[in-house]
This record gives C-alpha cells, sequence and structure tokens, in this order.
C-alpha cells in the first residue's frame, strides 16, 4: 500500500509539474531575437495573431538602414523544436528549423548555424513598407490584429493596408 501511495504521488508530482512549466511558445513570443549573421545582424519576433494563428517576423538589418528585407513565417512549435514556413507568392516554401536551447535560452538554426539571442524583452518590428531609413517601428498590437491565415503573406496582401493603420 506505501509502495502504491508513493507511485501515485510521483505520477501526480509529474502530471501537476509538466502542466505548470511555460511551454516554448511562451518562453520565445513578444520578445526580439537577434543574431549577428557576419552583416548587420537579423532579428525574428514571434506573435500570434487575433485568430490564434502563430506567425513569425524575420528581418534582416542592413548598412545605414533599419531593414533590407522582410520575411513572415507560419510558426509550428513541436516540444523544443520550432518550424518557420514562408510560402512567398509563386515561389518555393522555404523552411527554417529553430531549436530552443532552455540552458542559455537561445536559439539555433540548424540550417545556417545562426545563434539568436534575446536582444530585448519587447517585441520590435521596424516599419517594412514605405521609408526604411527612420526606424519607424511597428506597436504587435497592430500585427496581431490582422486576421490571418497558414500561408499568407505580405506580398499576398494580408499586410498590405498596415502603413495606414501606423499612421
Amino acid at each position: 500500500m506505501k509502495k502504491f501511495i508513493i507511485l501515485v504521488g510521483f505520477v501526480l508530482a509529474t502530471l501537476t509539474s509538466s502542466n505548470i512549466a511555460p511551454k516554448t511558445w511562451d518562453y520565445i513570443t513578444e520578445k526580439t531575437w537577434f543574431s549577428r549573421n557576419g552583416f548587420a545582424g537579423e532579428q525574428i519576433v514571434f506573435y500570434e495573431s487575433v485568430n490564434g494563428v502563430k506567425r513569425a517576423i524575420r528581418q534582416i538589418h542592413g548598412s545605414g538602414v533599419y531593414v533590407v528585407a522582410t520575411e513572415i513565417y507560419d510558426v509550428e512549435v513541436i516540444q523544443d523544436t520550432i518550424l518557420l514556413t514562408l510560402c512567398p507568392d509563386n515561389q518555393k516554401i522555404r523552411h527554417i528549423k529553430l531549436i530552443y536551447n532552455k540552458t542559455d535560452f537561445s536559439l539555433i538554426a540548424n540550417s545556417d548555424s545562426l545563434t539568436y539571442k534575446i536582444s530585448s524583452d519587447k517585441p520590435i518590428v521596424y516599419n517594412f513598407q514605405g521609408d526604411f531609413y527612420h526606424g519607424e517601428r511597428i506597436p504587435i498590437e497592430i500585427l496581431k490584429s490582422v486576421h490571418s491565415q497558414k500561408g499568407m503573406t505580405f506580398e499576398n496582401g494580408i499586410f498590405k493596408n498596415i502603413k495606414t493603420k501606423i499612421n
């Protein structure tokens, strides 16, 4: 009987702790993750749209400008693995696989050996439509408010009018 009670206690403790422990998405979302890519660097911000679609915005920084390229990815999280999928219009689907390292709070990209670290506990997304030189930021609330579907990108109209919402 004593062994049974110990076993039940162990099982309950395990189930309780696994449900309380934050999941990978909770660790990575709405922070700015930065990596030095041999040039000016790049960053990723993860967020969830109002209709529950997990997204990531990857921005590549340039010399003298805040952003030279922006890509918006669909996100799937499987334990500590984060899969980013980009479906640009009429182009080949691209994937990035990131591993979340809980030991040093980093994201490791298997494809190009980049390591992303938290550069800000707040999401920083630079305006990717119009003038890149002034470093205008897009509030994450605006991005989250866009009703999106998997596979939709700003090239095919989902973020087309976001500039008007900023002003």
